[in-house]
């Protein structure tokens, strides 16, 4: 295991202690069908991207990912495929979109028709093998995740990864702000 992987599994246990003493239990990972309901219901997942409240925060990952050489992205919680179809505007080649909602998929298949998209779990690690990408984006996900540090630990090593966690205080997912 890498001394990165271990330094965050570290700095998750100090703080699950420091939350656990400070606010009680954390709630339970919510499941598929929780986000197959969200994605059908609501409206922001069926805009254009321009549109969604992530559209700066997407902009500066294309850029990233531009100045990279970047052709090929693995992205994990995809949602509903609008920042794949932002990176296929930008020139992208290759994508692969994972979500564990059907809902999620059916609407990213939608979004962006020339990705491949996977309803599949972020902790599996055959997701990961055999995967030839040059970038993996995992955004506004992990803070969702309960065992999110070992999904961090499938990602391939070497790989250049962008990942983002929300910047603002949720009890619901107060475990990186």
């Amino acid at each position: 295991m890498s001394g990165f992987v271990k330094s965050l599994r570290s700095l998750a246990r100090r703080l699950a202690s420091k939350r656990s003493r400070a606010n009680g239990a954390r709630p339970a990972e919510a499941g598929a069908a929780w986000y197959d309901a969200m994605f059908a219901a609501n409206p922001h997942y069926h805009c254009h991207y321009r549109e969604s409240f992530y559209y700066f925060l997407w902009t500066v990952i294309a850029d990233r990912l531009r100045r990279a050489g970047v052709e090929s992205v693995l992205e994990i919680g995809c949602g509903s495929g609008q920042l794949a179809a932002l990176l296929f505007d930008q020139g992208l080649r290759e994508y692969t979109g994972v979500d564990f909602s059907a809902a999620a998929i059916s609407l990213a298949k939608k979004t962006a028709p020339q990705g491949r998209f996977i309803v599949g779990d972020a902790h599996a690690q055959e997701l990961y093998t055999g995967l030839s990408c040059d970038a993996l984006i995992c955004t506004e996900v992990l803070e969702h995740i309960e065992d999110d540090l070992g999904v961090v630990a499938c990602f391939p090593p070497g790989i250049r990864c962008i990942c983002s966690v929300p910047n603002r205080r949720n009890d619901a997912i107060d475990k990186h702000t």
